[in-house]
């Protein structure tokens, strides 16, 4: 049957439906308009002012999977500077798999709304491990927030 001839929207959704149409005849992205979007094996919040990850981003989480595959017995610090939305950081917590290393990322933003959202989406995700996060603002309003460790992942 033909959807559009059977289904009806209540109120709620109409009026949801128009604000939606709204937004994007404004010329908002799409990602703020649904509030989340997919980036490689994670659903991600998205919300303005964060920037939005670009598809090339994807491809620099392989270049740097792929560095890291060759590395062994090593503790492995990474420094994301200008974490947005956490895509990078989360994506390497959530796919990097060793049984030879630890890995340590600190995510870094100048925006508290981007350090805001990292760490949303790191507990969304269960890739935060609060006793390692931490908020801090240092002169200059340059925020840092988000320490994100992962143990040694066993065989």
């Amino acid at each position: 049957p033909n959807v559009a001839k059977t289904s009806y929207l209540n109120t709620e959704q109409s009026e949801s439906l128009a604000k939606m149409v709204q937004c994007r005849l404004a010329k908002m992205p799409i990602q703020y308009i649904i509030g989340y979007w997919q980036f490689r094996e994670l659903k991600l919040t998205m919300k303005p002012p964060v920037f939005i990850p670009r598809a090339e981003t994807e491809g620099l989480v392989d270049v740097i999977l792929s560095h890291l595959k060759g590395l062994k017995n090593t503790e492995i610090n990474i420094l994301e500077i200008g974490c947005g939305s956490g895509a990078i950081s989360l994506s390497l917590m959530k796919e990097y798999k060793s049984q030879f290393n630890n890995i340590k990322i600190l995510a870094v933003d100048q925006s508290a709304s981007a350090c805001r959202l990292t760490l949303e989406n790191a507990a969304n995700l269960q890739l935060l491990n609060t006793s390692n996060s931490d908020a801090n603002l240092l002169p200059g309003n340059f925020t840092v927030k988000i320490v994100i460790t992962s143990n040694s992942f066993r065989v």
